[in-house]
């Protein structure tokens, strides 16, 4: 995660993983979007491919580019839609049929990460958490040679809907220490989750 939100502090990278959020491009194609150098941008692309949010696919001699956004959100859902920048929106497919959204408020690469919470309703049916209606704050810290997450979630509407979504962040942050362990070093995640109006902590080794 640390690494996916240092690569999506440039601007210039927020609109390759733009470009290429619906198809392949080369990097030439890419290029020809921007009026920097060719090696400026595969310099780029290297640092979103490092970061798992784009994939390269070799066709003979050229590289094609294609964004992953389970590179920045696969713990969490199978598909995203992100637009990572104050008053950007996002929206995270977590299962079928159950899409989170909301909008980014605060981001300090690769500091902290502030966005709403909510979901979006399905036909009809009674919304205890709308879109925008809570609050996620993400803070790393170093530690050692890892990282310290620390999460809060808050503004959930009731003591019920915070406990359904504390029993939702220990599994879903569980499979965020396992890919911070696979790409980024991350060691240890300590939530701080909303329950029956207080906090509590949990930490993960």
């Amino acid at each position: 995660m640390e690494a996916a939100l240092k690569a999506i502090a440039g601007p210039r990278r927020r609109q390759i993983l733009t470009l290429v959020r619906d198809g392949e491009l080369s990097a030439g194609e890419i290029a020809g979007h921007f009026d920097i150098t060719r090696p400026a941008v595969s310099q780029h692309l290297n640092v979103l491919k490092e970061a798992g949010l784009v994939s390269e696919r070799r066709n003979g001699t050229r590289r094609l580019y294609r964004a992953r956004p389970e590179g920045l959100a696969g713990w969490f859902g199978s598909q995203a839609w992100l637009d990572p920048r104050p008053g950007g929106k996002y929206r995270v497919d977590v299962i079928q049929g159950h899409i989170a959204s909301g909008e980014f408020v605060e981001l300090d690469p690769p500091r902290r990460l502030v966005h709403t919470f909510g979901w979006e309703a399905e036909g009809g049916q009674e919304n205890p958490v709308p879109v925008g209606s809570s609050t996620i704050e993400f803070e790393l810290e170093p530690s050692g040679d890892g990282t310290i997450l620390k999460f809060r979630h808050y503004g959930l509407p009731s003591s019920e809907a915070a406990q359904s979504h504390a029993h939702g962040w220990d599994h879903y942050l569980s499979r965020l220490v396992i890919a911070g362990r696979t790409t980024t070093g991350l060691r240890r995640a300590r939530s701080c989750l909303p329950r029956r109006r207080s906090s509590r902590e949990r930490v993960t080794t």
